[in-house]
């Protein structure tokens, strides 16, 4: 209690318990510190036997959801990727314009997923993670942070909370073997 924020050191966590000192446009004010809540596992998917793809429905009591991907391989050569819903399953966002990718230059390219797990079409294990920091958001279109591909992309069919998730591969075939699992908080 009682710490100012330049007397922090780079060990000093927060805790919420905290009083700050905020001074923003000229106007002070004293406020504390909110904690996050903690991540849960919201959902999960380990291969048993061949797939088409993995849908996670039901995730609408989450403001933020993160898919994770790891060894998943797949029977025919394409792209890893992933689609959203607004509905809860009942469709799965997959057309060239429910997503815009953002590229360098701040230009925008129409997509049919949120998010590929990698940049060719291949069969070998693939790994790794997309954030969608506003899911449960209602009014706005969906930032996407793809840490896979490194691809900053946006759901932008609807403004409607994102709900249910979908793996699947672009060339169709099966996946064939890894794990994965929906984060939210």
């Amino acid at each position: 209690m009682g710490k100012e924020i330049g007397s922090l050191t780079a060990a000093s966590t927060l805790t919420g318990a905290e009083l700050l000192h905020v001074i923003q446009a000229g106007n002070s004010r004293q406020t504390t510190v909110g904690a996050l809540p903690a991540w849960k596992v919201a959902a999960s998917w380990a291969f048993s036997t061949n797939v088409g793809n993995v849908d996670f429905t039901g995730l609408a009591g989450y403001n933020e959801l993160m898919a994770v991907v790891r060894g998943i391989t797949t029977s025919a050569s394409g792209t890893l990727v992933l689609q959203v819903s607004t509905d809860n399953g009942s469709t799965f966002r997959s057309t060239s314009g429910d997503y815009v990718t953002i590229g360098a230059t701040g230009a925008e390219t129409n997509s049919i997923a949120a998010a590929g797990f990698n940049t060719g079409n291949l069969t070998s294990a693939r790994s790794g993670y997309v954030w969608i920091p506003q899911a449960g958001l209602n009014g706005v279109v969906k930032p996407i942070h793809n840490f896979a591909a490194g691809v900053a992309a946006m759901f932008v069919q609807s403004t409607s909370p994102i709900n249910a998730l979908r793996i699947v591969n672009t060339a169709g075939g099966n996946l064939t073997a890894g794990s994965a699992w929906v984060l939210g908080r």
